[in-house]
């Protein structure tokens, strides 16, 4: 989760969405939202990363 989230929020600061400043909150408020899975198998994986990545680009809209 934040890999995932870390990659979409860089891009959006290097796209002028967020300031440098707003990264760890975004990136926090992504990791609360979800739940951990500890020994996730690798579909289990590629659905967090994607849920991931749509939950942090929704954080950035609001």
């Amino acid at each position: 989760v934040l890999s995932s989230s870390d990659e979409v929020v860089v891009d959006a600061f290097l796209n002028r969405q967020i300031g440098f400043m707003d990264i760890p909150a975004i990136i926090r408020r992504a990791m609360d939202l979800h739940d951990v899975v500890y020994e996730a198998e690798l579909d289990q994986i590629l659905e967090i990363n994607r849920w991931t990545r749509e939950i942090t680009r929704k954080i950035i809209g609001n």
